[in-house]
């Protein structure tokens, strides 16, 4: 990261991104690749990820994996590279799993470019969490691109080799 980024970024926002990149890939198109760490600090306390299509979120992954754990999240971080879902879809709306958990915080890489999603980031807020937009964008994006570039244009995302 570049350490210009909103106070909470840093190795837990690092983490969620990497572990997307290297485990949900493309088995979650048409959906965005999101994934999500609980923290206390700087310690990680659980993970999640959307790992396929239709499958449970990645903020209700980390949920479940640290209840699992035997932890209660009231009081942690969550960092998520994506705002949680709004709407209920295949699965329910990510925003109520976030409330019912009474984080301390909610670190949010970017914006969901999605009309239907935008807004994830209101509910926690109007609860009293302390919500911090945009920590990582540059790297969500990147991350998410063609994900962003057919939310935003509908077109699809193209690259091109020219000899």
């Amino acid at each position: 990261m570049s350490g210009d980024e909103p106070r909470g970024a840093g190795p837990p926002t690092d983490a969620a991104g990497d572990r997307t990149r290297r485990r949900g890939g493309w088995r979650v198109l048409p959906n965005p690749k999101v994934g999500a760490v609980i923290a206390r600090g700087a310690e990680v306390l659980a993970e999640g990820f959307h790992a396929f299509f239709g499958g449970p979120h990645a903020e209700v992954g980390a949920l479940r994996a640290l209840r699992e754990r035997g932890l209660d999240p009231q009081g942690t971080t969550l960092y998520v590279t994506l705002e949680p879902c709004t709407f209920q879809g295949k699965t329910p709306p990510c925003v109520d799993a976030v409330i019912a958990a009474r984080f301390a915080r909610v670190v949010i890489g970017q914006r969901d470019p999605n009309p239907q999603v935008d807004g994830g980031h209101r509910g926690p807020s109007a609860r009293g969490v302390e919500v911090v937009v945009g920590a990582a964008e540059a790297e969500v994006r990147r991350l998410n691109g063609p994900f962003n570039k057919q939310m935003k244009s509908n077109l699809p995302y193209v690259t091109a080799k020219w000899p």
